[in-house]
């Protein structure tokens, strides 16, 4: 895999190259980058916890190793204490902003270890009770990785000419959000959280490909049936994966469908139309007319069905592809509770101080199988809606469809040249509604077939016994580890959290 080596050069204000001392001024930035680069693994799956205000409670052994902190030195801390100069203070404000609606945020992150060397990670920060959970790993999409980083060279500079011109931190985070989010449009996608929707599935699927399967030390107790218990889980949730790419495919393979059967309907009625105007002053034609005239109105009842159903079809999209960022996420978390097992299992120095965090991992995984399912839910409801409507649409189209035939037989022996002019028209829109009757059910079976609601009775109680374990593992409690907010959470400070 290639190095995620970070390279972003001279930052230039007003035809000046700022110094690293320079940039250390403007943002009040305790320590520079060195240029020294530490290559995260693949299997170094990290995390943190922290209060709503940013100051870290719990810190995993392996985020110790990396950033150069020891743990005494990270707890109590602002975790914005390992935030690098290179790093946009727009994706910091998206952050918060995401946090604040509610919602898991996720990005690529330039961090900055105690040494001053820079290490690359992909970041995921998740709302839990009345503070968050950071679970981080090495970037293993390269493309959306240099692409990001891409954006990151963009922006800053404009941020650091901002500071230096005198504009104030949280504005300059404001207008920093705005560029980015105009660079992300730029890069092909419409929202942040419809690059967060793509990145985080493709990242956890590839580090779960680079990285194999898992360890499993020998354990007891506690420790053990948290062990077997994550790895049904991880199981589970890989199929519900799985669900979640087969509806992907069927519903792009529909968003695909839907409008050349549309275009090829309306195309029908306006033949109707035009057949109408050609033969409405021929003498004797008053029951073909008929046929004419409901076929042509028939066909924009179908029309307007089908403009409705790509709007659905829009929704599904939408909703699949936030169910399987919800998937990706629970995955993650679930993959962190695997490793932990595996520091405790090992004795790695650093990991009991971090051991009360498995009811944080633990109660995370949970809360985020509950969401999960309820849009799993979502997803059946609107698959639902779309079959049908498409079955409306064939039902319609099955009237025409009649009335087209019906036409057919009344105009044949008929000695008008217009009439059968016309005929070899009629017979092309027959072999053409018998395309779209047949294409609008295959559809509608399929749109069936992945309606169907998931059954999440197993991962729930899963979830259950991995709570209970994990607080059979923390026991006696540690003020480290957070219980159900009983009171409003503190008001957020943006600036604390990195």
């Amino acid at each position: 895999m290639p190095p995620s080596r970070v390279t972003f050069g001279p930052t230039v204000v007003k035809g000046v190259a700022l110094s690293q001392s320079d940039i250390r001024v403007i943002d009040a930035h305790d320590r520079m980058p060195t240029g020294g680069v530490y290559e995260v693994g693949v299997d170094q799956l990290f995390f943190s916890t922290t209060n709503a205000l940013g100051i870290i409670e719990q810190a995993s052994s392996v985020f110790s190793q990396i950033s150069r902190f020891s743990h005494e030195e990270l707890v109590g801390k602002p975790h914005n204490l390992i935030r690098h100069p290179d790093m946009p203070q727009g994706a910091f404000r998206l952050m918060w902003e995401t946090l604040q609606a509610g919602q898991p945020f996720c990005a690529y992150v330039v961090n900055l270890a105690k040494d001053g060397s820079d290490y690359l990670v992909f970041a995921t920060v998740t709302p839990l009770g009345d503070g968050y959970l950071s679970v981080r790993s090495r970037p293993c999409v390269i493309e959306l990785r240099d692409a990001v980083l891409g954006i990151y060279r963009a922006v800053r500079p404009g941020e650091i000419e901002l500071r230096f011109s005198g504009m104030n931190t949280r504005e300059v985070a404001r207008v920093g959000a705005d560029n980015l989010l105009a660079q992300v449009q730029a890069a092909g996608f419409a929202t942040f959280e419809e690059f967060v929707w793509t990145a985080l599935p493709a990242e956890v699927q590839a580090r779960t490909a680079a990285s194999g399967p898992a360890e499993r030390h020998p354990c007891h107790g506690p420790l053990a049936a948290l062990q077997a218990t994550a790895a049904v889980v991880s199981e589970e949730l890989d199929e519900w994966m799985s669900r979640m790419d087969a509806l992907q495919s069927a519903v792009e393979a529909l968003g695909a469908e839907v409008p050349r059967i549309r275009a090829a309907i309306d195309e029908s009625g306006r033949t109707a139309t035009s057949v109408s105007e050609r033969l409405g002053g021929h003498t004797g034609m008053a029951p073909i007319m008929l046929s004419v005239n409901l076929w042509a109105s028939m066909t924009t009842d179908i029309v307007t069905i089908l403009d409705d159903l790509v709007e659905e079809l829009v929704g599904l999209r939408a909703s699949a592809a936030r169910t399987r960022f919800r998937i990706a996420l629970a995955r993650l978390h679930n993959d962190a509770v695997v490793q932990f097992i595996e520091e405790l299992a090992t004795s790695r120095p650093g990991t009991q101080d971090a051991r009360p965090a498995i009811v944080d991992l633990t109660r995370a995984l949970q809360e985020g199988v509950v969401e999960t399912e309820l849009q799993m839910k979502a997803n059946a409801e609107n698959a639902q809606r779309v079959a049908g409507k498409l079955e409306s649409a064939h039902g319609l189209l099955l009237m025409p469809h009649g009335l087209i035939a019906n036409w057919s037989q009344m105009v044949v022996g008929r000695q008008d040249d217009e009439v059968l002019q016309l005929l070899p028209v009629i017979e092309n829109q027959m072999e053409i509604s018998n395309d779209n009757l047949a294409r609008l059910a295959r559809l509608a079976e399929t749109s069936r077939s992945i309606a169907q609601p998931v059954n999440a009775t197993g991962m729930r109680q899963q979830c259950r016994s991995m709570r209970e374990a994990a607080a059979e593992l923390a026991a006696p409690r540690s003020a480290g580890v957070r219980s159900e907010p009983e009171t409003p959470a503190p008001t957020l400070d943006p600036r604390r959290l990195a």
